[in-house]
C-alpha cells in the first residue's frame, strides 16, 4: 500500500512523482478537468481538452469546482464520483482493468482518499489548510 500525504498550501514535492501510478493518480486528481455549469457554460481548467477530436476525452478532475467545501457526505461523495471520472482513462487507456474511490473525512482540515486499482491500495490525505 502507498500511502502519500499532500499539503495543498504549498507546492507538490517531486518525491511525489517518483512511482508512475501514484504520478498518474495526482496528475490525474489535481489537474483541473474543464468544467460545464448549469447554464452550459464551460470554464477553468485544461484548454487542450477544447482542441481534442474526441469529445469524451478531456483531461483532470473537476474537485476544483468545490472551492474548499467542508467535508459533508455530500462533498465526500461528490470527490469520489470526481475522482473516479479523472482516474478512468487508465481503463480506457488499458492501464488497469478496475478502480474503486472512497473519500472520507480525515479531520483537521484534511480529507483522505482511498484509491484502489486493481487490487493495489493507495491512500492519500489531503491538507487543505485554512
Amino acid at each position: 500500500m502507498a500511502k502519500v500525504s499532500i499539503d495543498l498550501t504549498e507546492p507538490p514535492s517531486l518525491e511525489l512523482f517518483a512511482d508512475p501510478m501514484v504520478a498518474a493518480i495526482v496528475l490525474s486528481l489535481f489537474c483541473d478537468r474543464r468544467a460545464t455549469d448549469e447554464f452550459g457554460r464551460v470554464g477553468g481548467g485544461w484548454w487542450g481538452d477544447a482542441l481534442t477530436s474526441d469529445v469524451g476525452d478531456r483531461w483532470g478532475c473537476e474537485r476544483w469546482t468545490q472551492n474548499r467545501r467542508i467535508n459533508t457526505a455530500e462533498t465526500l461523495r461528490l470527490e469520489e464520483d470526481y475522482d473516479r471520472a479523472a482516474l478512468q482513462w487508465l481503463i480506457d487507456d488499458g492501464v488497469v482493468q478496475r478502480i474503486e474511490v472512497r473519500a472520507f473525512d480525515a479531520g483537521n482540515e484534511c480529507m483522505g482518499l482511498v484509491i484502489v486499482l486493481d487490487g493495489e491500495i493507495f491512500e492519500l490525505e489531503l491538507n487543505h489548510g485554512v
